[in-house]
């Protein structure tokens, strides 16, 4: 068993930012972020072990009135793990999660990014010169955001521009095969 606990502190004179509508970087001001990391690892027996991992962080802009001093897409909590068989030769695999929970798009809260928790599963058979494997990535079908912002647009029909969350979709379900040759 391993465990790992970190209670720590990060503060920034300067937050940098990236504005996706010029496509640059700008500066936002002094932040702090003040956050709890826990991660346990076990193994269970000589072929099976699991992971956990756990993130919880407050993040802030500094010198703003309370309610509009959130960092824009700052985590506040994030989560991995996973339970994994592995021999040297036959039957391997695992299956594995992320999770990041929402959190806000903008500085004031009113937008806010979409969490997720999305399932991958593998099953591989080893022989010493070759390796056969089915992966399956967000196995459980979830609907989820990958990239997202909060950017203004509008459209040709619109009178006034809106500020909103703009996204690329998470993969949907996915299997895919594997043959891969040791040498």
């Amino acid at each position: 068993l391993f465990l790992n606990l970190a209670a720590w502190y990060l503060y920034l004179d300067q937050e940098f930012v990236y504005n996706g509508d010029d496509a640059n970087v700008e500066p936002s001001g002094k932040t702090r972020r003040q956050g709890l990391d826990i991660i346990a690892r076990y193994q269970f027996s000589k072929y099976i072990f699991g992971n956990l991992n756990i993130n919880f962080t407050n993040p802030k802009a500094i010198g703003l009135p309370k309610g509009e001093n959130y960092i824009p897409l700052a985590p506040t909590t994030t989560s991995t793990g996973g339970l994994f068989y592995k021999a040297i030769e036959g039957f391997n695999g695992g299956m594995s999660y992320r999770l990041i929970k929402d959190r806000p798009a903008n500085e004031d809260g009113s937008i806010t990014a979409k969490g997720y928790f999305v399932v991958d599963a593998s099953l591989n058979y080893t022989r010493p010169k070759y390796e056969l494997g089915l992966a399956v990535e967000n196995l459980l079908n979830t609907k989820w955001n990958e990239a997202q912002f909060a950017t203004e647009s509008r459209l040709k029909n619109e009178p006034v521009s809106v500020t909103e969350l703009h996204f690329t979709p998470g993969i949907p379900f996915f299997a895919r095969v594997k043959f891969a040759v040791f040498f």
